[in-house]
């Protein structure tokens, strides 16, 4: 770093003070934690100097552009596209203030900023904050532009986001079905679908299981009917489902046996639903004492039937006393 601080002050009152301008210049390329001590030195006529010290330092940044370049891909010739940019700052950046986003770089048509929380406002370390731009191609084939990201403090910084669609007339776009556990979307392949139509997909929850949440394709829920919107760009439908709240009910406890031989009924478990209802296709475990007093059981694993029944069948072994077979 160099210093530039050679205004001279002739003389000072005791107990004076006056402001001495100080010039500081950071050299081209100077990394993030460069630091230097900036002295001043203050000479009297007679007795001891005055001194001052306090330490300059480059702060580092770390931010993020996501996506970067962002690319819309085929949309429909006249319709709407929008997509959202993150720019986040890194949790070991400094804070950071943002400045005008397309100040100096403004998107132009068919692309435009319809949202935008980055403008002139604070980011915190591990915070973000998003752009919303969109395209609506009406002529032309592939187009591409870019915008300017003002960054003002604590490091003035410009960055420039690049930005891409094509326009499409006519033809076709994929529909993707996409689910986590416990259920399915049928149709389960991509859909094929024409410019500007819709299509739907049915939500099946596994047994046990319940409808989550389902979004993509600007579609709604009837049911467990999702409808795509007008389809004008490739996207995808995503249904995730959780898991349902069980009851279960045993019966054939407290019964005795004779060694090697069968209890007469059967040790079973009746799974029903939230709303009482029995639940078919749920694995139910049973586990006998692996040592001791126990049974052999005819099956580890049984699953519920249509009246939500699963049932195992036991015999006594060789070790007289209580014990539990859990389900």
């Amino acid at each position: 770093m160099a210093l530039d601080g050679s205004a001279m002050i002739s003389s000072l009152a005791a107990l004076a003070f006056v402001d001495v301008p100080v010039n500081v210049t950071i050299p081209p390329g100077a990394p993030p934690g460069a630091a230097a001590d900036v002295r001043l030195t203050a000479n009297r006529a007679s007795g001891p100097a005055g001194l001052g010290k306090f330490k300059l330092q480059v702060l580092s940044t770390d931010v993020s552009v996501t996506p970067d370049p962002l690319h819309f891909g085929n949309v429909l010739t006249d319709t709407t596209a929008t997509a959202v940019i993150t720019i986040a700052n890194a949790a070991t950046g400094a804070p950071i203030r943002m400045g005008a986003i397309g100040g100096t770089n403004p998107l132009a048509a068919p692309f435009a900023i319809v949202g935008d929380t980055c403008s002139y406002n604070a980011v915190a370390s591990g915070g973000y904050c998003t752009i919303t731009v969109s395209f609506t191609p009406t002529s032309g084939d592939g187009v591409d532009d870019g915008f300017s990201v003002a960054i003002l403090e604590p490091v003035a910084s410009l960055l420039t986001v690049e930005v891409t669609g094509n326009r499409q007339v006519g033809g076709t776009f994929d529909v993707t079905p996409s689910t986590g556990a416990g259920g399915s979307l049928t149709p389960s392949a991509v859909q094929v679908v024409p410019a500007a139509d819709v299509t739907s997909f049915t939500l099946t929850p596994d047994a046990g299981y319940e409808i989550g949440s389902v979004s993509g394709c600007g579609g709604s829920l009837a049911g467990n009917i999702y409808t795509t919107g007008s389809v004008n760009t490739n996207c995808t439908v995503r249904a995730t489902f959780y898991r349902a709240p069980l009851n279960l009910t045993a019966t054939g406890d407290d019964q005795t046996a004779l060694a090697f031989e069968l209890f007469a009924s059967a040790l079973s478990v009746t799974v029903r639903d939230a709303a009482n209802a029995p639940v078919e296709g749920v694995a139910v475990s049973f586990t006998a004492p692996g040592a001791g007093a126990s049974a052999a059981l005819s099956a580890a694993s049984v699953v519920t039937n249509a009246q939500g029944r699963a049932a195992v069948s036991a015999i006594a072994n060789a070790t007289a006393g209580a014990y539990q077979v859990t389900a």
